[in-house]
């Protein structure tokens, strides 16, 4: 009896979670015994050492030696390893769709590709360049941002759902990673110019470039997608609304401008967004306590 009130009690955060961490330690393993990479030994030791801190959490909470459910929290500080990790596996499986994509992006958009369009022109405006990358990084506080006001707005309750949001958001697109994998027009078109920029903007691309492990994530954008999810996350208070809707206008531009994006991806990034939302309320509505068994 213990141990099945145990499992009930895991919340929708945990089980999204330990899905997907699952999900990547069976591809891991795969790769592992065709020996494709044997370097993803590092990512099969890590989906398992999630997975059994996961449990080791919950069993924590369980036995009321943890006493809130707002340990979920800590759930988003795992997603930045997840995806980095992903560099072992997401190489290995499926080929670049880069080629597919950029076609894609040629029909639909009757050959008028816009980076490559305005790259002597528009492309070559510092200020402009530097003032998109700046939207474009500010995606990346955009979670802990409503998160943090959730908390002081002491509508505490809300920053679970954000969080069954943000993730059920981010390990979407990085199925899509998995699936189609494309390094995006930056790496793959043939650029006659770079993109003009001060330190500020050759700063926040070093980093990106540095930081960002796996380069094939280029398809869907979770940029688009995650800034549609703060969006509605935040759409009852029509201040912050409005002011991140003009983030999202700066994140959107940043995508195409800055070369990170094909137009097929920014569509996809509104699909997933789309997707997040419509299963994760539903997710919500089937389980009793989605947030753990105070909820």
């Amino acid at each position: 009896m213990e141990k099945k009130q145990y499992l009930n009690e895991f919340s929708l955060i945990e089980i999204i979670n330990l899905a997907y961490l699952l999900f990547l330690l069976i591809l891991a393993a795969l790769v592992f015994i065709l020996k494709i990479n044997t370097d993803i030994i590092n990512g099969i030791a890590l989906y398992i050492a999630l997975i059994l801190m996961i449990f080791s959490i919950h069993y924590l909470r369980f036995r009321n030696i943890i006493h809130t459910n707002y340990y979920n929290i800590f759930y988003l500080c795992i997603i930045p390893l997840v995806f980095n990790s992903m560099q072992y596996v997401v190489p290995y499986l499926f080929k670049p769709a880069d080629v597919w994509l950029s076609q894609v992006e040629n029909t639909i958009m009757f050959g008028f590709l816009p980076s490559l369009y305005f790259q002597h022109t528009i492309s070559q405006n510092s200020l402009l360049n530097t003032t998109l990358m700046i939207s474009y990084v500010i995606y990346f506080f955009l979670p802990a941002f409503i998160i943090s006001y959730h908390f002081f707005s002491k509508q505490r309750r809300l920053i679970l759902k954000d969080i069954l949001y943000i993730t059920l958001g981010l390990y979407f697109c990085y199925i899509g990673y998995i699936f189609i994998p494309a390094f995006g027009p930056r790496f793959y078109y043939h650029y006659d110019v770079q993109l003009a920029g001060g330190k500020i903007f050759n700063f926040f691309m070093t980093f990106i470039n540095i930081t960002e492990k796996n380069k094939l994530d280029a398809f869907p954008s979770a940029h688009i997608e995650m800034a549609c999810i703060i969006l509605y996350l935040i759409r009852k208070n029509k201040f912050l609304f409005f002011l991140l809707l003009a983030e999202f206008i700066g994140i959107f531009l940043s995508t195409i401008l800055l070369r990170f994006h094909y137009i097929i991806d920014i569509y996809a990034g509104f699909l997933f967004f789309y997707l997040a939302v419509k299963i994760g309320n539903k997710l919500e509505k089937k389980f009793n306590h989605p947030f753990g068994p105070d909820s």
